[in-house]
């Protein structure tokens, strides 16, 4: 089962900055829904990246929902024989829901349908081979999410192995409710989506059903898997710079990674904003995940962020950002338990001994970035004006630098 999760395990910003020696101007940006930013003048062939994304997570129409037995005796008889115990157990005891995840939405446990209390909600049974039941809706390419409920996933009847409808949601793995993803009695496993067999995400479905192997995943998503971190796999947008026909956005190894990552909730451009999903090349997501271990060992809950991927080349240059490959993050703000904000902008000291608290976990955050080595590029606002209010953190191939 472990080797089999693995296989199936396979689960998308950006503001001005310069991720190379040169300078360059700052440059705008736009937010989009899915959490990916681009430059106002940069929107062609991102729109349906974004747009895709948005709608994989539930959020490119805005559609947010309404809102004991000790069993038997080890004790031998005399005659050397085991003692059978008295006690009956019953064959069609209910099955323990495990972790309570969705309860009263799609992917909650249910007895009947009036336990699914919203538009169009039924109930899968256990007598239809569904753990303590399962809450569902029909679906012909999206499901409906709900705020602070793991969300939904259109799959066929096929991939549930029952016969109606012919599209059923489900909820979506999350690995932040329980450590193999879904709720007791049923896996995680990368389903394509109904109406659309080009996008495969993680999804619940009972344990008892046949999937088939999939395509293997690369070295790199399995260390995420490994990790704990969810993600889905990406496409490859393969776009161009404004510009620049003759450079492409090549992304290596692409995948969406989940906003909260090992408890570190990353907002795009506010603490206000929902921790949504991030376009990041696979190895800038494991980065992601060591940053967050590190953040979360220093009591950081939040991170503020500009932006992931952003296909554009260096100010004043010819060649491709780091954030055009999605191999870059910019960070605006760290939120620690205690509420304190501290921010780059406003906290940070242009000195190598800040007298602030803000300013000396500032500095400590560029230094461990760069002594551990989780970042190849560190670039704070001593190296020049367009990097006063973030952190540009890349992974540039041989560099180690902190400037």
């Amino acid at each position: 089962m472990r080797r089999l999760n693995l296989l199936l395990a396979l689960f998308l910003t950006a503001s001005a900055c310069s991720d190379e020696s040169q300078e360059e101007e700052p440059l705008g940006w736009t937010v989009m829904d899915a959490g990916v930013s681009t430059q106002d003048s940069n929107v062609q062939g991102q729109d349906a990246l974004a747009l895709d994304a948005a709608q994989d997570l539930g959020l490119g129409d805005g559609q947010w929902g309404p809102g004991g037995d000790s069993g038997p005796s080890d004790v031998g008889s005399p005659d050397g024989s085991m003692i059978e115990p008295d006690a009956v157990v019953e064959e069609d005891a209910p099955v323990d829901p495990g972790p309570a995840i969705n309860e009263g939405w799609i992917g909650g446990s249910c007895a009947q349908d009036a336990d699914c209390d919203f538009a169009e909600g039924f109930c899968f049974t256990e007598d239809q081979g569904f753990p303590s039941g399962m809450c569902s809706v029909p679906c012909d390419l999206y499901c409906p999410d709900e705020e602070g409920m793991v969300m939904s996933f259109c799959i066929g009847a096929e991939s549930a192995e029952v016969s109606a409808p012919p599209g059923l949601c489900t909820t979506r793995c999350s690995f932040e409710e329980s450590d193999w993803g879904c709720r007791l009695g049923y896996q995680c496993a990368m389903l394509p989506r109904f109406n659309d067999p080009a996008t495969v995400v993680q999804a619940c479905i009972p344990e008892s059903v046949s999937i088939p192997e999939p395509i293997e995943p690369s070295s790199c998503q399995e260390q995420l898997f490994e990790a704990g971190v969810s993600f889905t796999q990406a496409s490859n947008p393969m776009e161009s710079p404004e510009g620049f026909p003759d450079l492409i956005c090549d992304i290596q190894d692409p995948i969406l990674i989940g906003g909260v990552i090992h408890g570190v909730s990353y907002r795009y451009a506010s603490l206000n904003a929902q921790a949504k999903s991030m376009f990041v090349s696979c190895e800038l997501g494991l980065a992601l995940s060591k940053m967050s271990k590190v953040l979360a060992e220093n009591n950081v809950t939040d991170v503020i962020h500009s932006g992931t991927y952003n296909c554009r080349v260096i100010g004043g240059t010819s060649k491709l950002s780091q954030h055009g490959l999605a191999n870059a993050l910019d960070v605006a703000a760290l939120v620690t338990s205690a509420g304190d904000y501290f921010e780059v902008l406003a906290d940070w000291e242009f000195t190598d001994s800040p007298v602030t608290e803000a300013g000396s976990f500032l500095k400590w955050f560029a230094e461990e970035m760069y002594i551990e080595w989780i970042f190849n590029i560190i670039l704070t606002p001593n190296y020049n004006a367009a990097h006063a209010d973030h952190f540009h953190l890349d992974l540039t191939p041989g560099a180690h630098s902190l400037q």
